[in-house]
């Protein structure tokens, strides 16, 4: 039997935090932050799922609809390594498209912290403009005929192309600096003191060399 919307405020309601003592004063933002857990949290949903849901699905090897609507909270809340809100967003045509590029990119760059996989999603969803407006600037230009509208349509379409192409190339960009090791250049202070010493020698030959006779 599925959960109603009363139930489920019903059990938020028992995960409220002990009060604070009577001694003790809080802030509005602090009562907030202290509470903010309660508000879809995924750690609470997660909780849950592996609690309830995940073995009422190893007994009865079947997703129903409250483990489903949980499924899909977690799908989008763990969606940088699901890849979820960047599929979502995008043409039906588009989806496996984007699901695999997500996961090459992260492959091939070893993405682990969140900004990695953000560059990740920000280097596909430009990607992804640039097929679409192209493929629509194409299909408009085969079909429509040269008139001034046309133009304007054909001109908005360039300037699309162009911003989602220098999207692409700062995302990327972007993400290739983050995951390029830093260059540590040290120089040993005896070895500098040696070629200083060494361009001095050579300076001072020169000279007598060159010197008139």
């Amino acid at each position: 039997m599925e959960k109603t919307n009363l139930q489920e405020t019903k059990e938020q309601e028992k995960r409220l935090p002990e009060p604070i003592k009577p001694d003790k004063k809080e802030t509005a933002k602090e009562f907030i932050l202290r509470n903010s857990r309660l508000l879809s949290d995924p750690d609470i949903l997660a909780q849950e799922f592996e609690t309830k849901h995940i073995p009422e699905y190893t007994k009865n090897k079947k997703i129903g609809k409250g483990m489903n609507k949980r499924m899909e909270k977690l799908f989008m809340a763990y969606g940088l390594d699901t890849h979820m809100p960047i599929v979502d967003v995008v043409h039906d045509k588009y989806k496996q498209l984007t699901l695999q590029l997500s996961r090459d990119l992260t492959s091939e760059f070893d993405c682990q912290k969140p900004s990695e996989k953000i560059l990740v999603h920000l280097v596909v969803n430009s990607y992804i403009k640039v097929i679409e407006f192209s493929r629509r600037f194409k299909n408009y230009f085969d079909s429509a005929e040269l008139d001034h509208i046309s133009n304007e349509y054909y001109s908005m379409l360039a300037k699309e192309i162009d911003r989602a192409n220098r999207q692409l190339i700062t995302a990327l960009t972007t993400l290739k600096q983050l995951k390029s090791p830093a260059l540590n250049i040290t120089v040993k202070a005896d070895a500098a003191f040696m070629a200083e010493k060494q361009l001095n020698i050579t300076n001072k030959t020169n000279n007598e060399i060159n010197k008139p006779k």
